[in-house]
């Protein structure tokens, strides 16, 4: 690649990540013991990607969130 000449690669992201959910006996040779249970959530991530316009002079934005893509969690 040549000085100046820069290219730009983005990847739009959906993605929804359950994490496991754990159980912890207080007893472990008694199965009729109580028991945790941990429920480790879930994981939400999208992306907002910014388009590239040609118009634009992009060494003269001063404002970062412009030139940069947003992911959301």
């Amino acid at each position: 690649m040549k000085k100046g000449q820069y290219q730009h690669a983005n990847v739009s992201v959906c993605a929804k990540i359950m994490a496991p959910i754990l159980i912890v006996p207080s007893d472990i040779f008694n199965a009729e013991s109580t028991y945790f249970r941990i429920d480790l959530g879930s994981l939400s991530v999208k992306s907002h990607l910014q388009d590239y316009q040609k118009s634009i002079d992009y060494k003269k934005v001063y404002d970062e969130s412009k030139l940069y893509d947003k992911y959301v969690f």
